[in-house]
């Protein structure tokens, strides 16, 4: 019984030393080798992302600035208001 346990102990970790070793096949599938032609010459689009979640959707309510002060407490500001644009500032 500890005989075919330890042939089984070791028939397995040869098997994870296996499958661990890199395939040889795999330099002609890499496709990070085409990575730095793909959008080379490319400008970044600008999609236009406001904060006026906080301000402008819950303006009707009159709670948007504690609603902007926590928002901007997710980004370790500690003050938030907003301005006439009904844009959150953080600052």
């Amino acid at each position: 019984m500890k005989l075919i346990l330890a042939f089984l102990v070791i028939l397995g970790v040869f098997f994870y030393v296996a499958s661990a070793l890199p395939n040889p096949n795999e330099r002609e599938n890499n496709l990070l080798d085409d990575v730095d032609t793909l959008g080379e010459n490319e400008e970044p689009q600008d999609h236009g992302r406001y904060k006026r979640l906080t301000c402008n959707t819950l303006s009707g309510l009159g709670v948007q600035d504690p609603f902007c002060a926590a928002h901007c407490l997710q980004y370790f500001r500690t003050k938030g208001y907003c301005n006439s644009k009904r844009l959150c500032v953080c600052s």
